[in-house]
């Protein structure tokens, strides 16, 4: 399996929140480098599947003003069209963005990336997404659900009922979607969210419970896993320690 790197320009203030990257647990075998003396043989590999990883778009098609000295998040209209080119060009299978889709969560700028995405799909490029802590207020979490409707959760093989995560079947693959949150608690709507006092990242008992649930059926079905997320799984993978851009609960959830 072979991953494709896009990179471009960042605006590290924009763009605080990290490259969090598919949480660098590709579990058990995606690479086929960390399978252990007692799991159970994988199933044997297909051709290579090239995938596509980009993070912290932050769309905001407002910034108008273009220029040498214009920040990177103004030229990120064109950037975010390059990217789908990219992936298409380079025979990616599916592209996963991991959160930071837009800047400041406005629903015209959700509407003008979902547009984008389904012009890429048009070519035959699937793509997967799930929020950071941008995407969220105004936007509420069934309205970011609605908005990416056609990105992976009207195709999902289950959603987490607490919270934006869920997981997608394909390619003898599991995609585990997971929605490490640290957005404001004022947008959490979905019927089982859990109630917080903070935004900070986390993943909810519900959710972990569900995680759970999807890796024993990975594991049942002899699916390879590759699970993403906005935030570092663990506070020695962030830029800074003490950066808050860790989940507080990744321990268990790498447990």
């Amino acid at each position: 399996m072979k991953t494709i790197k896009l990179t471009g320009r960042r605006n590290w203030e924009r763009a605080r929140a990290l490259f969090i990257g598919v949480f660098a647990l590709l579990l058990i075998g995606c690479t086929g480098k960390a399978e252990s003396a007692s799991a159970a043989p994988l199933p044997e590999r297909d051709a290579a599947l090239r995938i596509a990883v980009a993070s912290d778009l932050h769309l905001d098609p407002d910034n108008t003003k273009k220029g040498p000295e214009a920040a990177a998040v103004q030229y990120n209209p064109e950037l975010v069209d390059a990217l789908l080119w990219d992936a298409k060009e380079q025979d990616a299978a599916f592209l996963l963005l991991t959160g930071d889709l837009v800047n400041g969560g406005k629903y015209a700028r959700h509407a003008a990336l979902a547009a984008a995405l389904r012009r890429a799909e048009e070519t035959g490029l699937d793509v997967y997404v799930i929020p950071g802590n941008h995407d969220l207020a105004p936007t509420t979490q069934s309205e970011f659900a609605e908005f990416y409707q056609d990105f992976g959760y009207a195709e999902a093989y289950s959603r987490d009922s607490a919270s934006l995560s869920y997981c997608v079947v394909r390619d003898r693959l599991m995609l585990l979607m997971m929605d490490t949150a640290g957005y404001s608690v004022g947008a959490m709507d979905l019927p089982d969210a859990p109630e917080r006092s903070d935004a900070g990242p986390f993943l909810s008992e519900k959710t972990l419970l569900w995680a759970e649930d999807m890796l024993r059926a990975a594991e049942e079905q002899g699916l390879r896993v590759l699970c993403a997320g906005h935030y570092n799984l663990l506070p020695e993978i962030s830029r800074e320690q003490g950066s808050g851009y860790d989940i507080e609960n990744g321990e268990r959830f790498l447990a």
